[in-house]
């Protein structure tokens, strides 16, 4: 939709649910993506999207605290996706070595419905998708004989993509404001040792001198 649609795009609607789809083709990834509720070990895209939306709407609120998480699990997001492109090239190198034979990627694919309300969780979705392009690549060269010079194990892969998850997952509900926390109000004062659990808040952060557009308080440049 072109943004000439609206006289000021800040009064459009945040909360809009969005209802797309991704492809995925290994078992690994459609665990990934289903997780458990259950079992925190286990947790995936589809807990992990409903507790950011949490955080979201707390950073609304004015929480200085989810917006540091959001950041926080942002950043880790992108170090999943350097680690993935890396296997990714090393895989294609490696592929590239074979001649005069023709090799496919492994390949059962899987519609899952994405239906979510932040940025955050599509985000998810996206790295999901790299995982699994790298899991098909690291599948094919074991069927095929072939091998990376320094193995990666799933696990490793596992591990590498709920790494965005975990950090997410330290954060507390709490219903602290900025405003709690610079006049010492007395909900501040009833959650201050709770609020230690969080570890050192960034000034930059308490004092919103980060600029993220995927921040929900973010306001885009006129």
């Amino acid at each position: 939709m072109p943004l000439d649609r609206f006289s000021n795009i800040e009064n459009a609607r945040e909360d809009i649910i969005m209802t797309d789809k991704i492809i995925l083709h290994t078992p690994l990834a459609i665990s990934l993506f289903h997780g458990s509720s259950e079992n925190k070990q286990r947790i995936g895209v589809r807990q992990y999207a409903h507790l950011i939306s949490k955080i979201c709407e707390a950073s609304k609120a004015d929480d200085p605290y989810a917006d540091w998480y959001l950041l926080k699990s942002y950043n880790e997001m992108n170090k999943a996706k350097i680690f993935f492109k890396s296997i990714e090239q090393q895989c294609q190198a490696k592929l590239k070595t074979v001649r005069g034979v023709e090799l496919n990627l492994v390949s059962n694919p899987t519609s899952v419905p994405l239906i979510f309300r932040t940025s955050f969780a599509f985000m998810a979705a996206y790295l999901l998708a790299d995982l699994d392009y790298v899991t098909r690549q690291l599948m094919t060269l074991r069927k095929k004989g072939l091998y990376l010079d320094e193995p990666v194990t799933f696990d490793a892969l596992t591990k590498q993509f709920r790494s965005f998850i975990s950090v997410a997952m330290g954060w507390k509900e709490t219903g602290i404001t900025r405003k709690d926390i610079k006049e010492k109000s007395e909900n501040f004062l009833k959650l201050e040792n709770d609020l230690k659990n969080f570890g050192d808040l960034p000034d930059e952060v308490m004092n919103k001198e980060i600029k993220f557009e995927f921040l929900p308080n973010y306001k885009l440049k006129k």
